[in-house]
């Protein structure tokens, strides 16, 4: 038994000394640091399904080629713990309706005549809801603005917040002959079950939003109401149901020619990129080789802003990619491909003096270490990007900077 633990060390000793990372060796000063230029194999631009981001907003009016067609709530089915809990209990013979407001809020300012229109839409569509993305490809739903009712209008006009953290209430309310029309179209849930409105804006020339269910104020309906209790008795009160899915549903802008040549990023239209570096020749370092720095540089080409704050996000991917020319999801042929992220290498900077440069010297040496397959990086606007603001860049060859022991 002794002998054998001997023997293992001994195995270890040898093992560690012919195949190990000499870290004394890397920090050796005398080593020379070396830099060599990597070139771009490929590169496109491909349309994914546009996204609004994580914005906790409903859009409104046009923004820079993009046009925001209408905006869907779905409300809860029932609120409260007592009766009336749902829309359908508010139909009872023991309860009398007195009036309702379906309300939003929002922190923009504008001086418009323009209109918001506020619609029920009495048939069921939950696909259009399936995910946080904004679909603007319509032919496998409804036929929205045919299939809704109208309930009521406001004009925006002058709304002013006080402040730059004051929201303003935009109201519909219903009394009369408008809440016969909103009960029977929205609180029948027995008939009409999709809980839902679609909100349309007329005439506006400018961006407009309202807080979604993402934000903590949200899209809600208040119901005021007399419910008898028995024959000498009644109660005055009210009930509050809240927003449970909305989605801005949007026409993008056009992609063009340069869009598609050059690496190009837009949330409302969906761009994204990818880039793929030859990096045979790190396959060929030492193994003891330490990447020192390597940057990506992405140059302005143009933008359709000035002042904003634009972040870029790189990242590895899960499959190689065979087809390099432009793709897109609106139009996928035999040869379209869905490119997924991963989170294996994922950095992302912002936009400074018409110029980004990502640091990505960890996946080049994850790539040397035989940790992650050269399959490409895609390039995409960060989530906290304004989804109408738009840039394409030109890429540089990437110089790697590295210390081989």
């Amino acid at each position: 038994m002794k002998k054998y633990i001997l023997t293992s060390i001994f195995l270890i000793f040898i093992s560690c000394s012919k195949d190990s990372i000499i870290y004394s060796e890397i920090d050796n000063q005398n080593n020379t640091l070396k830099t060599i230029t990597l070139p771009i194999d490929n590169q496109k631009s491909f349309q994914s399904i546009p996204s609004l981001g994580q914005n906790s907003k409903l859009f409104f009016g046009n923004e820079s080629g993009s046009d925001n067609l209408f905006s869907l709530v779905q409300f809860t089915l029932f609120s409260g713990y007592i009766p009336p809990t749902s829309f359908l209990d508010l139909l009872a013979d023991s309860i009398q309706v007195d009036s309702a407001r379906i309300f939003f809020q929002t922190l923009d300012t504008i001086n418009s005549s323009a209109k918001l229109k506020l619609y029920a839409l009495p048939v069921e569509d939950e696909t259009i809801f399936s995910d946080s993305t904004n679909f603007y490809s319509l032919s496998e739903h409804i036929d929205f603005n045919n299939s809704s009712i109208f309930l009521n209008e406001t004009i925006l006009n002058e709304i002013a917040p006080l402040d730059s953290v004051s929201y303003d209430t935009i109201s519909f309310d219903f009394k009369g002959e408008n809440l016969e029309n909103l009960k029977t179209n929205l609180f029948n849930t027995a008939s009409y079950p999709s809980r839902t409105i679609m909100l349309t804006s007329e005439n506006l020339e400018q961006l407009f939003t309202l807080e979604s269910n993402e934000s903590s104020r949200e899209p809600k309906i208040r119901v005021w109401f007399k419910a008898f209790v028995n024959d000498t008795t009644t109660v005055d009160t009210s009930i509050l149901f809240f927003a449970d899915k909305d989605i801005s549903i949007i026409s993008p802008p056009e992609i063009t020619n340069e869009d598609k040549q050059l690496i190009s990023l837009n949330g409302a239209s969906g761009l994204k990129s990818l880039i793929h570096f030859n990096l045979d020749a790190v396959s060929n370092f030492n193994r003891n080789a330490l990447i020192k720095n390597a940057n990506l540089i992405l140059n302005v080409e143009n933008k359709n802003f000035d002042d904003s704050i634009f972040s870029v996000g790189i990242s590895t991917i899960q499959d190689s990619i065979s087809n390099w020319n432009y793709t897109s999801f609106y139009q996928p042929s035999s040869d379209y491909e869905d490119y997924q992220s991963t989170n294996v290498f994922l950095n992302s900077r912002n936009i400074v003096d018409n110029k980004v440069s990502i640091p990505i010297q960890s996946y080049i040496q994850l790539f040397k270490n035989g940790a992650i397959d050269n399959n490409g990086l895609m390039i995409f606007g960060g989530s906290s990007n304004s989804p109408y603001d738009k840039v394409s860049f030109s890429v540089e060859s990437l110089e790697v900077l590295y210390v081989e022991p």
